[in-house]
């Protein structure tokens, strides 16, 4: 898919000139609501390189309150804004090579909630992925809740609302007859994958090709971290695991169990989850360590520093976000 969107690159020389040479370099990518980046820091944890570039928004007009975005997309641009940083960085006046000046490990932050289902097999998803504030499930929201919205929240510390990913997976599984074809056939409901933006970008980076433009990579690693899984309506907090039970009280009503293994491993934010496959996309990647994960609003708490209990942070975005470290 060719880009649709003109991607911005920027080398940041003083950095690149305080660093010295053979610098430790550490690379990020920030795939969020309006636009994709790539970034890399030096170990002093300044910006050293970037490259951003937005990516469509997809509203259909026949639906007010929908919004959504193209999975192949979104992995697209995040392909290209990692290679014009690599090409940035080679052609600069500091010949950086990151074939051969490997990056130390590269981290993932990402829009939370947004969902995307694709079948492991082709690499195709099923349907655009659904944003985090896409408003089509508010009906399923109440139903499920029938006037308690608060009725699962001890389990899953979560409200029943439109906002959380497990109403989206609903929503397809009502709306999408090829995905719940899929998961009622014996033979193909293992090959469908539910995930978040994270999710689907490291499944890309340890993916191999699958030679279909119109399809993502296959047979990369499918897993989550622990802040992008507690937005599902999914996860019990208490044991940091998927729950069955939690799964069925939001889509049992379609008619389709949805086996756990259509979900993603639940890992630690902080881990090296594997690393970017030899055939992913990029050479210069290849083999590199996926060292961390962590959905946008968390990450940016810890990247202000609010460490102890009780300091928050408010960040504006696309949306509002106030959020606190409760020190649990």
């Amino acid at each position: 898919m060719k880009p649709k969107f003109e991607c911005s690159t920027s080398i940041i020389s003083d950095v690149l000139k305080e660093a010295g040479p053979n610098p430790t370099l550490i690379g990020s990518i920030d795939q969020g609501t309006s636009s994709t980046r790539f970034l890399v820091f030096t170990k002093q944890g300044r910006i050293a390189a970037s490259a951003q570039m937005e990516h469509t928004q997809i509203f259909p007009p026949e639906h007010v309150g929908w919004h959504e975005h193209d999975p192949i997309e979104i992995w697209t641009n995040t392909l290209f804004c990692i290679k014009n940083v690599v090409d940035a960085l080679k052609e600069s006046e500091f010949n950086i090579d990151l074939s051969t000046t490997k990056l130390k490990a590269i981290g993932i932050t990402n829009q939370r909630e947004t969902t995307i289902a694709w079948n492991k097999t082709t690499g195709k998803p099923y349907y655009n992925a659904i944003v985090w504030d896409d408003l089509r499930t508010t009906e399923i929201a109440n139903q499920i809740s029938n006037g308690d919205a608060n009725r699962l929240r001890d389990k899953c510390g979560l409200p029943i609302a439109s906002y959380f990913a497990g109403t989206k997976v609903r929503w397809l599984l009502d709306n999408v007859p090829e995905l719940k074809k899929d998961l009622l056939d014996d033979d193909k409901k293992d090959q469908i994958f539910f995930g978040t933006v994270d999710t689907w970008l490291v499944y890309q980076l340890t993916g191999s090709l699958s030679g279909d433009d119109n399809a993502s990579n296959c047979g990369g690693l499918f897993i989550t971290d622990v802040s992008n899984a507690s937005r599902w309506l999914f996860m019990d907090i208490k044991t940091l695991e998927w729950d069955k039970e939690l799964v069925s009280q939001i889509c049992s009503e379609s008619g389709v169990d949805v086996p756990l293994s259509a979900l993603p491993q639940i890992k630690p934010s902080s881990h090296v989850y594997g690393t970017c496959n030899a055939n992913f996309g990029l050479k210069a990647l290849e083999g590199i360590p996926i060292g961390g994960i962590l959905g946008d609003q968390q990450a940016a708490l810890f990247g202000q520093g609010a460490f102890r209990p009780g300091e928050a942070k408010n960040t504006y975005g696309t949306g509002l976000f106030l959020m606190m470290n409760t020190g649990e």
